[in-house]
């Protein structure tokens, strides 16, 4: 398209698929970069997204290299955890401060910035910046000459080999060489308060990705905040209040505000409901998770609930909750249907209907079904575990519950479910010591059932050898002789897996 227009525009963003792709690399070439500053109107700007993930610095070196190679200046900034934003211009660029934030009081910016880096001033968007073009320069020197182009597209290549890698590249290095070079800080025409902007970007790094920085603040209240967010960000909600309020600043930006309504529900502190009705303005689904956490505590399951069926009923169009609250509310929502028969099927309908985008898909219908074994085994266990077949969750107890239903209610897919089982526990780890009896002799052995290890498969015990247990215990008891609960307990969380 670049190529076949005339016109110029203000802003170009080049946010294509992972370079390792068929065709994708082309978007990361020399030959592209010159079209787009071809097409570039004076003073635009060229925005390059490139993963942080999955890719070596070699790689990363490689396409700093290109993009410089044809850009005067570059600078580096995060928007997730494994997502870079290289944004390259003609001329270095000047933020204009106050026109940020301005911008960040209108809409749709001031939602946008809110929803998805939880910021609403200028400081916490700078906290996002990673370094300047010096920074970009000095990797480009590293990259050992090494430019991708039409003709020779080595970034192509170096991706694919480590895809599957993880995280081989951490912004946290990244950063730590921008403040070396002095260039962890943009040009910014206006006022800054880069002590909130270090503050801010303290926190992004810790809740958002890769992890917390090393070091701590000088000033002791902020080392105060700092370790309070470190707590939040480690889901420790109650403990992150305890630390903030050993300092006397209120919370001020989205996530202090976050953080201090989810610790005060969590303790049921009195000023829990107005802390919660801060986050409700600009997060009403977080605010019903933390309410409903206010009333459990608080011993009002009824209000729990109805709290819980309105953050569920949200999060249908609001796909902005932070994942990691979302997640424990359904365990939440476990919690409160034991304690409280009523509201079991309050919650089961809620959660009926998938999520903003199918978020947590695979953890609503487990919640699902764990709602359902204990609201109505017999009645409700089938329509469950309808929406996992055939590739269900490859775990212990959801494979035997899923026999455990089948039989009970003479389903067709009853020896699909039994095999199923057996496969899986055909392919367990053999426990070390869970299946050997103490002898009959009353010593303080264990010694391997008749039959040594015919069929036991690998690690098995020879008949012969025996293991000794302390004066006065016992052997723990395996699953098979421990007997079932009459209500089973809730599905263990984990990743979709199917056989």
């Amino acid at each position: 398209m670049l190529l076949t227009t005339p016109e110029r525009y203000d802003l170009i963003f080049s946010e294509p698929s992972n370079p390792y792709r068929a065709g994708i690399s082309s978007l990361f070439t020399r030959e592209f970069y010159e079209a787009a500053t071809s097409r570039l109107a004076p003073g635009g700007y060229f925005m390059q997204w490139l993963q942080a993930y999955e890719v070596d610095a070699a790689a990363i070196r490689s396409a700093y290299a290109t993009l410089a190679g044809v850009f005067a200046s570059v600078q580096t900034w995060q928007t997730q955890s494994g997502d870079l934003v290289l944004v390259a211009t003609a001329q270095p660029p000047i933020i204009d401060g106050d026109a940020v934030r301005a911008r960040l009081q209108q809409e749709p910016y001031k939602s946008a910035f809110g929803s998805v880096w939880r910021v609403s001033d200028l400081e916490g968007v700078l906290g996002h910046f990673l370094g300047g073009d010096a920074m970009a320069r000095a990797l480009a020197r590293e990259s050992g000459g090494i430019v991708n182009s039409d003709d020779q597209n080595w970034l192509e290549f170096a991706l694919a080999r480590s895809v599957g890698a993880g995280v081989l590249v951490d912004s946290r290095d990244l950063l730590a060489l921008s403040r070396g070079l002095r260039a962890d800080r943009p040009a910014v025409r206006g006022e800054v308060d880069w002590g909130s902007v270090e503050e801010q970007r303290r926190v992004a790094r810790a809740l958002f990705g890769p992890g917390p920085e090393p070091g701590a603040p000088r000033d002791v209240d902020a080392r105060r905040r700092a370790e309070a967010m470190l707590r939040f960000a480690a889901g420790d909600p109650a403990g992150a209040l305890a630390a903030w309020r050993t300092q006397p600043r209120p919370p001020r930006t989205m996530l202090e505000m976050e953080m201090a309504a989810e610790g005060a529900a969590v303790t049921g502190a009195d000023d829990a409901l107005a802390l919660i009705q801060e986050v409700r303005a600009f997060q009403p689904t977080q605010a019903d998770v933390y309410l409903a956490n206010f009333h459990l505590v608080r011993g009002d399951t009824q209000g729990a609930a109805a709290a819980l069926e309105s953050a569920f009923r949200r999060y249908r169009t609001d796909p902005w909750p932070r994942p990691e609250v979302m997640g424990r509310a359904l365990t939440l929502a476990a919690e409160v249907a034991r304690r409280d028969a009523q509201a079991g099927p309050v919650l089961l309908e809620a959660l009926r209907t998938p999520f903003s985008v199918d978020l947590l898909q695979h953890d609503r219908l487990k919640s699902i079904t764990s709602l359902a074994f204990a609201i109505d085994f017999a009645g409700m266990c089938k329509e469950a575990l309808r929406a996992f077949e055939p590739e269900t969750p490859w775990q212990q107890n959801f494979l035997e519950r899923r026999v455990a239903c089948y039989q009970e209610v003479k389903d067709p897919l009853l020896p699909v479910a039994e095999a199923e089982l057996e496969q899986f526990l055909g392919w367990a780890p053999t426990p070390l010591v869970a299946d050997m009896p103490p002898r009959s002799d009353g010593s303080n052995e264990l010694v391997a059932p008749a039959g040594g290890d015919q069929g036991r498969g690998v690690g098995a015990r020879s008949p012969g050898m025996a293991m000794p247990v302390p004066d006065g215990g016992a052997a723990p008891a395996s699953a098979a002789t421990a007997g079932a609960p009459d209500v089973p307990a809730p599905l263990d969380p984990a990743p979709d897996a199917a056989p």
